[in-house]
């Protein structure tokens, strides 16, 4: 019987080992075929989203109307900047040409914009990265920055001693390519005469919003003073309309009208504080319903002449 027990096969370690064995096989296949697909698409991925992870922190503020960027940072191979003008990262890049001329452009399509994908350098070419379009680097000027189709568009810039001056006002006209979410998408209807924004939403950044009548939009912004009293008002200037600048925030006391730069307070942007003939912002009223800031639609269509581009 003994002998018999000694000779009898141990199946049961066998097929233990046989499991193991066959378990370790499974996760190195499985190993293989996650590193194959992450690879697979990684080559079909090469091209940049966004030049987020090459954007230059090199911009300085001038003074309230100007920025700066070194020209050291400039060279036939293009670099990024970027800016944040009232809530938009405006992206933009410099670079020179093959004879040392800097050409400037914003880093977005006007006509794919939506996609987000910006540009990419390809040797004496700058690449837009939706729809594979290039451009000659010579060829950024203003005089090529229009038309129907796909295209660059120009940046102006001036030159003082070892920077690269930029006007604010000229960031703020492309503000509406880096817009992160749709500006009409938190305006929804209260009632029938109302439109409401939630309050969460509004802190000491000026939030833009957009609302349209009749076919042409009403843009405005709601913002917190000091004190954390809410101000609304029309994005526009009553004096400056004809320019379409709109206004940007300069800092947590301030707000800036874009056509001349003039500033205004925050906490002034009232009734009896927006009563003046110089610059200011257009009052809308507004009150605290519940979880929203409610506005008349009265209030926005008085201002509607001041969108009406004739």
């Amino acid at each position: 019987m003994e002998m018999d027990r000694q000779e009898k096969p141990n199946n049961e370690g066998t097929g233990r080992k046989k499991s193991s064995r066959g378990l370790i096989i499974a996760i190195i296949a499985i190993i293989v075929v996650a590193l194959l697909v992450v690879s697979a698409f990684a080559l079909t991925n090469n091209k940049p989203k966004t030049n987020d992870a090459i954007l230059t922190k090199g911009v300085t503020e001038v003074n309230m109307t100007t920025l700066s960027i070194p020209l050291a940072s400039i060279s036939q191979t293009a670099t990024w900047y970027e800016y944040n003008v009232s809530g938009a990262n405006v992206r933009f890049f410099a670079v020179m040409d093959g004879n040392g001329t800097i050409h400037m452009a914003f880093d977005e399509c006007p006509v794919c914009y939506d996609s987000g994908l910006g540009f990419r350098q390809s040797g004496s070419e700058m690449v837009e990265n939706c729809c594979e379009m290039p451009y000659a680097i010579d060829s950024i000027t203003a005089d090529n920055s229009t038309g129907d189709g796909c295209h660059l568009i120009s940046l102006a810039g001036y030159i003082e001693g070892d920077q690269m001056m930029i006007k604010k006002s000229t960031l703020t006209a492309q503000r509406f390519l880096f817009l992160a979410t749709d500006e009409a998408a938190n305006v929804s209807m209260f009632d029938a005469t109302h439109i409401q924004i939630p309050l969460s939403g509004i802190s000491q950044n000026a939030t833009w919003y957009q609302y349209s009548i009749n076919g042409t939009a009403i843009r405005f912004f709601a913002v917190k003073d000091t004190q954390g009293v809410i101000h609304t008002s029309m994005d526009i200037c009553p004096k400056c309309y004809k320019k379409h600048a709109g206004f940007r925030q300069q800092d947590e006391i301030n707000m800036v009208e874009n056509c001349c730069n003039m500033a205004f307070k925050i906490g002034n942007i009232t009734k009896e504080g927006c009563n003046i003939t110089a610059c200011h912002p257009a009052y809308i009223p507004n009150q605290i319903i519940g979880d929203y800031v409610v506005i008349a639609i009265s209030d926005l269509q008085a201002g509607l002449p001041l969108f009406v581009k004739t």
